[in-house]
Parts: structure tokens; C-alpha cells; sequence
């Protein structure tokens, strides 16, 4: 019965509301929310003091503390992200000692503070035993550690370190903890190779690309993570980033062992430097607190001379299909949806006007690298839009270092209208864990890696 009342009050709305409100209507009201136009049609600026006080948030908010969770297999792209983030802050070398004694040598700002956090599973061998009783001797022997520490400081970057042998359970409240005590501005996590929280590098030459995103403790890891989230978080999903060529989609049908005789035949190929160093970043700006995060960390990467960017601003406009898609969503287990976030992540007038003083206030250096765009879209076409986007975006350029899709992880408009009961389980674990946009970007083809970005903390203020 409720079904059956559903599906009438559905078609009975849809035509009397269209009658009511023609598209021409619906737009207006929505760029009039969004504090783009007055009630008159009249295109609205930020003011002077707003533009300033929006552009002081902006760079309040740049990453100084950034937590790093260390895994072997990510260490590549990690060393990367540390440097580009690093940029900024770098002092300066001078070439030659100067001549005049008294002359003042120009400083910059302090360097940026990077803790890298290295999670040891706690079994039952005496190894994991001894490092728990070694205490912080544990982190001066480690050789993760100890290879980001040397990167770190050869690239003028502050960095600390420690090993914390933990059970896999606890690894979620051990890298909130952390993140605390460090006072962390954000938080890096990659996403495993392998698709599991263990570390055991056999099990890479029997993993495809698809088995990645489906293990599920390493799903379970990353959604607890976020959800105890202290500060800003980001998933990073590298597909060839640094140079490291990704998984590859396909493999052959037949198995390949490795045995001495194999091992003295092969000899691996000298890579050379890489001439290009750049990098693309693409932006998807919906709306919400995630994606305003998101704005901010684009804009701080985009200072580094090897980034450009295009930030793609998309403005929702009704269709005709939605109503279908709602329609189908609304009959779905609310409760598989991740309702522990009780912040608003709507789309707000504070979106519009937190892009404008963005874009209105870039420093000079910056106007020439990063580029705005605008579309309008339905809801249920989103993620799709999103996909073509990207694809006129990144991987343009497939010998330069990396390009990278970045988006924010929670819209509540698309979880209403793109999850559908015939959607599998993969697809499903995936969206509640990184979002409908993540998971789509994961999942497509683009030559692209993906950093998802969750706010949490002082960050739910952008």
C-alpha cells in the first residue's frame, strides 16, 4: 500500500510542480540561494571586506601539520605529495655565502611539519612483541620511516616519526589519536595497492587493479578512519602518479613464477628521469563543506610551479529523469547510508560566494595556472558530467608526472539519486566509503589518481 501511494503522489506531483515552476523559474531560485543574483536577476559580487576576510580564511587554511600514514607499497606517492606540499615552505638556499657579514639573508616561512605514522599489526610472533616493548627506538630503526625521514630533510621539510604496533581493528583510533597529539592540519592516507591493511608485498603478483577496491578490511579501515576523523582527510588512490606505472586493468591467463634461474636471465631496463614534472589537478565544485576543503587544498598544490588546475563549477538544474531515479531510491535501505555526520554538507549560498572570493583573489603567479569552467547539470547526470570533465582535463599530458582528480567525499543530493537497487555490492561498499564521485572516478578509466577529501575538525568552518 505505501509503495502504491508512493508512486501516485510521485506522478501526480511531477506535472503540476513543472506547470507551477518552469525551468526558467527553478534556475533563478537556485542561483538566488546560492547568493549569485539578488530576487530581481541582478548578478551579486562580494563586497571588498568580504573578498579580504574570505581570502584570510583561505590562507589560514593552508596544510602546516600533515599526518601521513605510511605503507611501503605508497611510498612513491607519498614522497611526491611531501614534496609538492613542501614547495611553499622551503627555505631558500643561497648559492654562495655572502660577502657583507652584516647582510640580512631573506627568510621564509617555516617549513612544513610532516608526522609519519607507520601501523604494524600486532600478532603473536616474537618480532611484533619487541617492537611494542622498544618503544621509540622502534621508530629510529625503521626503514619506512627512516626513508621518509631522509626525503623529508633533503627536501627542507620538518618531519617525525613513529611505529605503533597495534591490532588491525585499532587502526582507525590509532590514526585519530595521533592526528590529535600532532595537531594536524590533515591527514594522507593512501589507499593500498593491494586492496588489504597487511603489507605483505606476494600478494601484490596476484592482485588486479579491480581487486583493489574491493578488499574488506582495507573498506572497513577507511571508513572507520573518516568516520573518527580529528581534521581534514584525504584518501589518495594513485594511478601512475610519480612515474609508477598503475595496475595493469587486464592480466594474462596464464600464472608467472619467479625462480633463480629467471632471476639472473632478467635484466630490468634503466627508467630515466623524468623530464616533465608537472602535474594537472581537476576540481569538481558542487558544493558543501567537503568541497570548499577541497578548494583550499587545490589552491595551496596550485602554488607550486609544476601545478595547474581547472576547477569545474557545476550548478544543479532539474530534469525530468531525476524524478525517475528518486522515485527508484526512495524504496533503498536508508540505513546502508552513512548518516553519522550530523554537519551539514548541503549546497549553501556560502558556496558561491567562497568560489568568487576564491577566484576573485588569486595572487598574480597563480591567474595564468588555474582555470575556471562552468556547467549545469541534473543531479542524476552528475557524476557523468563529471567524468567528461575530467577526461578533457587530466591525462592530456601521459609523460608528465602524474595528474590527479580531486574531489570532495560527501554530496547528499547524489546519494539520493544515483544509488539504485540494482547496483552492486562493490559499487555500493565503495560509495560509503569515499562517495559517489570517488567511487566513480575510481572506477573509470580516466589516466588520472584520485584524492578524496573529507572535512572534519576546525575544517567543518570552510
Amino acid at each position: 500500500m505505501f509503495v502504491v501511494m508512493a508512486l501516485v503522489t510521485t506522478v501526480a506531483t511531477t506535472p503540476l510542480t513543472k506547470l507551477l515552476y518552469p525551468p526558467w523559474y527553478r534556475v533563478k531560485l537556485e542561483k538566488w540561494k546560492r547568493g549569485e543574483i539578488d530576487w530581481d536577476g541582478n548578478p551579486l559580487t562580494p563586497t571588498d571586506s568580504e573578498l579580504v576576510e574570505s581570502q584570510e580564511i583561505i590562507q589560514d587554511a593552508n596544510i602546516r601539520r600533515l599526518l601521513v600514514y605510511l605503507r611501503l607499497d605508497s611510498l612513491p606517492s607519498l614522497f611526491t605529495f611531501i614534496s609538492l606540499l613542501g614547495e611553499e615552505y622551503a627555505s631558500k638556499s643561497t648559492t654562495a655565502p655572502s660577502a657583507d657579514p652584516n647582510e640580512k639573508l631573506s627568510i621564509k616561512k617555516r617549513p612544513l611539519e610532516v608526522h609519519a605514522l607507520r601501523i604494524v599489526e600486532l600478532t603473536e610472533r616474537t618480532s611484533t612483541v619487541m617492537k611494542v616493548t622498544e618503544g621509540g627506538d622502534a621508530s629510529r630503526r625503521d626503514p619506512v620511516v627512516n626513508a621518509v625521514r631522509t626525503f623529508s630533510q633533503l627536501n627542507d621539510v620538518a618531519i617525525s616519526g613513529s611505529v605503533v604496533v597495534a591490532p588491525e581493528e585499532s587502526y582507525p583510533e590509532t590514526v585519530s589519536t595521533h592526528a590529535l597529539e600532532q595537531r594536524s592540519d590533515f591527514v594522507l592516507i593512501p589507499w593500498s595497492e593491494i586492496g588489504s591493511t597487511t603489507e605483505d608485498q606476494s600478494i601484490s603478483y596476484r592482485v588486479s587493479a579491480e581487486d583493489r577496491f574491493t578488499g574488506r578490511s582495507h573498506l572497513d579501515f577507511i571508513r572507520n578512519t573518516l568516520s573518527q576523523a580529528v581534521c581534514n582527510t584525504g584518501i589518495f588512490i594513485s594511478n601512475g602518479f610519480s612515474g609508477i606505472a598503475p595496475l595493469e586493468k587486464t592480466r594474462s591467463a596464464f600464472s608467472r613464477t619467479i625462480s633463480i634461474t629467471s632471476m639472473r636471465s632478467h635484466k630490468e631496463a634503466a627508467l630515466p628521469p623524468i623530464a616533465d614534472k608537472s602535474h594537472h589537478i581537476f576540481l569538481p565544485y558542487i558544493g558543501g563543506v567537503d568541497d570548499r576543503v577541497a578548494l583550499r587544498f587545490v589552491l595551496q598544490l596550485a602554488k607550486n610551479p609544476h601545478v595547474t588546475a581547472t576547477i569545474a563549477h557545476l550548478t544543479f538544474v532539474d530534469n525530468e529523469d531525476d524524478d525517475e531515479i528518486k522515485a527508484a531510491a526512495a524504496f533503498e535501505d536508508r540505513s546502508s547510508i552513512d548518516q553519522k555526520h550530523t554537519i551539514s554538507t548541503e549546497i549553501t549560498a556560502q558556496d558561491g560566494s567562497f568560489l568568487s572570493a576564491a577566484r576573485s583573489g588569486l595572487p598574480s603567479g597563480l591567474g595564468t595556472r588555474i582555470t575556471f569552467v562552468e556547467a549545469s547539470v541534473s543531479a542524476g547526470r552528475a557524476a557523468g558530467r563529471v567524468l567528461e570533465l575530467a577526461a578533457e582535463s587530466v591525462g592530456q599530458n601521459p609523460r608528465n608526472a602524474g595528474d590527479i582528480v580531486v574531489v570532495g567525499r560527501r554530496h547528499p543530493r547524489l546519494l539520493t539519486t544515483i544509488r539504485t537497487p540494482d547496483q552492486s555490492c562493490t559499487v555500493q561498499d565503495m560509495q560509503k566509503t569515499i562517495g559517489v564521485l570517488g567511487e566513480k572516478v575510481a572506477l573509470s578509466n580516466l589516466r588520472a589518481s584520485i584524492l578524496v577529501i573529507q572535512a572534519a575538525g576546525k575544517g567543518l568552518d570552510a
